[in-house]
């Protein structure tokens, strides 16, 4: 305490405190580091790499992030928790001792929960917790450690093919009426445009873009040189958070594989370490989920000769998502999708903009305008052959 004192001084801090606290020790203080090791020198290891290391620490470093020190002061008490050696020794707090602990005039705590304290144990090396709740520090590495050493091997192939995956899990049709099939992070040499299916085309953001179409520019000419122009919608968005987006990738395929791990070695779901294992899968998923809403945010779409871009905003909500309706929801405010095709209005639409004036045409030709004109909307897959049958229906008998 005599050279926590005297570093208080020292650095100025002690004219802002009322009390001196746990997280008030500096770890970056050679002096009270190598006391704080003599009391529990299995802890050296956690300090330098969780707690304090020049501003290079997993707690300095989530600080340089937000702002303030709560990060640090966090760890600091769990690391006066966790110093005791004796025999059969309580070690750590809980959540709850833990946010009543840093309760002090003028600190804010209303966000330390969500950001620092059920964030921590995701970062941190050497952070556990007990089967009674309790998080403290201990000399060996947890399942932390184990999922950033997992990701940091994946390759940036490796992160967008199950970035593509997951996204193939939230956009997949199944009503199939605004588009009928997806293609996912796609190279643009693979995508192929039909004439009978529209395809929704998850891009990725790109630097080099047309502020006017808000695509990649090769995106842009890939669309000029295509046939079936009313056959492509884009989602695409930000390249600036697509490093975020992939770095959540290779943590969420971390963690399913050290899952898939514990399944084939028999870890049971009482294990604290399977326990830990499934929260971070949860909180990686969220993380994952809040990058893809920042990253994947336009919808662009052809329109009279041209491509238009609007809003389309990802929201999670109870875990669910539909990206079929977001789609549908969009491109029906945008007015491209008719919904109502059994009336005499899209009957006029039909015969104006794919019958061109013509009284007579082949079906495989107006079916195969409808793919190229971009003025048409889209509509259900079975929408003009279920026109046509009305009409031949419908017309006077001779």
């Amino acid at each position: 305490m005599r050279m926590v004192v005297s570093n208080l001084w020292e650095t100025g801090r002690a004219d802002k405190l009322q009390l001196i606290h746990p997280y008030d020790l500096d770890l970056n203080s050679d002096e009270i580091v190598s006391e704080i090791r003599s009391i529990n020198s299995s802890l050296s290891e956690a300090i330098s790499h969780d707690i304090a290391n020049n501003g290079h620490s997993v707690a300095e470093e989530i600080d340089a992030k937000y702002g303030g020190t709560d990060a640090q002061d966090v760890s600091k008490l769990l690391l006066v928790a966790s110093l005791a050696s004796v025999p059969n020794a309580t070690h750590g707090l809980r959540q709850n001792d833990i946010m009543a602990f840093l309760c002090a005039p003028g600190r804010d705590i209303s966000k330390i929960k969500k950001e620092i304290v059920d964030y921590l144990p995701t970062q941190a090396w050497y952070l556990h917790q007990s089967t009674d709740g309790r998080l403290f520090y201990r000399g060996i590495q947890n399942l932390a450690a184990k999922l950033h050493s997992t990701a940091r091997q994946y390759n940036q192939h490796t992160c967008i093919k199950e970035l593509r995956v997951y996204l193939e899990g939230l956009f997949q049709p199944s009503v199939r009426d605004c588009y009928q099939r997806s293609e996912v992070l796609a190279a643009i040499d693979e995508v192929h445009l039909e004439a009978d299916k529209t395809a929704l085309l998850l891009i990725q953001p790109g630097n080099d873009i047309d502020q006017a179409t808000k695509l990649p520019k090769e995106w842009g000419k890939f669309h000029a040189d295509q046939e079936f122009k009313n056959r492509a919608l884009y989602l695409t968005g930000s390249q600036e958070t697509l490093t975020h987006v992939l770095e959540q990738s290779a943590q969420y395929k971390a963690i399913n594989s050290i899952l898939a791990e514990m399944d084939t070695t028999g870890v049971t779901t009482r294990d604290p370490q399977r326990q830990q294992a499934s929260q971070n899968l949860d909180q990686i998923t969220l993380r994952l989920r809040s990058a893809i809403q920042e990253t994947f945010t336009t919808l662009v779409y052809p329109s009279v000769g041209q491509l238009r871009s609007t809003d389309c905003r990802i929201n999670f909500q109870n875990n669910q998502f539909d990206g079929e309706k977001l789609i549908r929801d969009t491109l029906t405010n945008a007015r491209k999708f008719e919904t109502d095709t059994s009336t005499d209005t899209f009957r006029r639409k039909c015969e104006d903009r794919l019958f061109q004036g013509q009284k007579i045409a082949k079906w495989s030709e107006i079916k195969r305008r409808a793919a190229m004109n971009d003025t048409w909307p889209l509509h259900r897959a079975d929408a003009l052959d279920a026109l046509k049958t009305k009409a031949i229906n419908d017309r006077p008998l001779a």
